[in-house]
């Protein structure tokens, strides 16, 4: 059961997205949704841009606590869920600070407009940070994307149905939002040895959750992994992604936003990011 959404904000149009889609969450959930503003008081990283001095902090702390109250007030009256916040501020990464007010059982949800710059194409966005160190599960929202009915979950998926905390937490999400579920694999080679894997991978699926939960197994022919599930979830109008850092570049690809040719292209979808 999911108890505690925490959304960072830091008063950019990507994090009013979030607010209002873990906002959508927390009524869905009864959960409680806590806003964190974290300043870095000193730089995490040499060339890190986001770093303040402490004095700076201090002279703004009034007016981001009047914020934080504002936004709070606003999701209460607006959606009728419980909301508090935290401005926190240490020397260490935002990733950091957010486990600090977290635990496994809980969810973040956090904005982002993709990598948009130099520093951020290196070191990763925010958001790629954030889910690829947190402890529990992270929903990256696009930046001024509109919370709509929930009906379809797409998981990337490698065939592997052994990590059964992984799918338990995938299966209790998708019970959560009452959402039915597209299990995608991409392969490089239609072959017939690769369509017996497939289809052993499928019966141990269906074993698995039974029909406890509308479930469907696709398997996609491309050598472009990222490109290929980004167009299943455009033409099956999936509602969130899901994929777990065990992707590798496939996962850093999809939520810092790069297309086949290397230019910036923000995800238009939310992607949710567990743990195995």
């Amino acid at each position: 059961m999911l108890k505690k959404i925490i959304c960072p904000v830091d008063f950019s149009d990507a994090s009013r997205t979030a607010l209002e889609y873990a906002s959508h969450i927390a009524r869905l959930t009864n959960a409680e949704l806590q806003l964190l503003n974290y300043q870095q008081a000193m730089p995490h990283q040499v060339l890190s841009p986001i770093s303040m001095r402490h004095a700076e902090i201090e002279e703004q702390q009034p007016l981001i606590t009047t914020e934080l109250e504002k936004w709070c007030r606003e999701a209460n009256r607006a959606f009728g869920i419980t909301c508090s916040y935290e401005m926190d501020v240490d020397s260490v990464s935002l990733a950091t600070a957010i486990n600090e007010h977290s635990n496994e059982n809980d969810l973040v949800i956090i904005g982002t407009n993709g990598a948009d710059d130099i520093f951020q194409e290196w070191f990763g966005s925010n958001a790629f940070n954030v889910a690829k160190r947190s402890l529990c599960p992270v929903l990256i929202v696009p930046e001024n994307f509109t919370f709509g009915t929930l009906r379809k979950l797409v998981f990337a998926w490698d065939y592997s149905m052994k990590k059964d905390e992984l799918f338990n937490r995938l299966f209790a999400f998708a019970e959560l939002l009452k959402t039915e579920i597209d299990f995608v694999h991409i392969s490089s080679h239609a072959t017939e040895l690769s369509k017996d894997v497939f289809n052993a991978a499928k019966d141990a699926g269906e074993e698995k959750f039974g029909g406890k939960i509308k479930a469907e197994y696709v398997r996609i022919y491309s050598s472009f992994p990222a490109e290929s599930i980004i167009d299943h979830m455009k033409e099956k109008h999936g509602d969130i992604l899901a994929l777990t850092f065990g992707h590798g570049k496939l996962a850093k690809k999809i939520i810092q936003g790069k297309d086949s040719e290397g230019d910036h292209v923000p995800p238009s979808f939310p992607i949710l990011v567990f743990h195995e």
